[in-house]
């Protein structure tokens, strides 16, 4: 929720243009000190429905490339989410409202707003499906003159709370990628809402 201080760590990648994710809970307070010999208690807590196994794999896995790339925290995205799904898991669509950007402290970065939040009419939906969309959803996207765009609250966050160091970062980004191999999401972009 937006006043809790519970949030996700997670590692996006793509494989064959298919956008995968790995995510676990985590108390967004002590991202910057994750042992990483072992899974902390309130992880092990927070992430209760997941198989052993697979929050091992994902925790140890992240905890290395913050550690190996000495990442820090440097903004928090809230929202509130309403989703829907159908029976079978094979469409998803969620709407994020109430958009708000927070910059952490870090001691690398001096933000020039410590803040962003979105005008209330501002929501974003997101589609996600199995195999192709149903006709009924293309149908009443074209009838309502919705079209597909690209939007990356991460890359939104650090473009509004730091402007100028959205540069240097999207390059330290980039260098990371690089060295890790990891897939090219794109350019930090302003996005304009009309």
């Amino acid at each position: 929720g937006k006043n809790s201080n519970h949030g996700f760590l997670e590692i996006k990648r793509k494989v064959n243009s298919i956008s995968l994710k790995d995510r676990i809970k985590a108390n967004i307070d002590s991202i910057e000190s994750l042992p990483d010999d072992h899974i902390p208690d309130e992880i092990k807590s927070l992430n209760r429905k997941l198989e052993t196994q697979d929050l091992s794999n994902i925790y140890f896995k992240i905890a290395d490339e913050i550690k190996r790339n000495n990442l820090h925290p440097v903004a928090r995205v809230s929202y509130n989410r309403l989703a829907f799904e159908n029976p079978d898991k094979s469409l998803r669509v969620t709407f994020d409202s109430n958009l708000e950007f927070l910059a952490t402290v870090n001691p690398a970065l001096e933000p020039i707003c410590p803040s962003h939040k979105f005008y209330d009419n501002v929501m974003v939906m997101e589609i996600k499906y199995a195999d192709k969309m149903p006709e009924w959803l293309l149908s009443l996207l074209k009838t309502n003159k919705i079209s597909k765009q690209r939007f990356s609250k991460y890359c939104n966050a650090i473009n509004y709370l730091y402007k100028d160091a959205s540069k240097v970062m999207q390059q330290n980004i980039e260098s990371i990628g690089r060295k890790n191999g990891l897939a090219n999401y794109g350019n930090v972009k302003e996005l304009i809402f009309n």
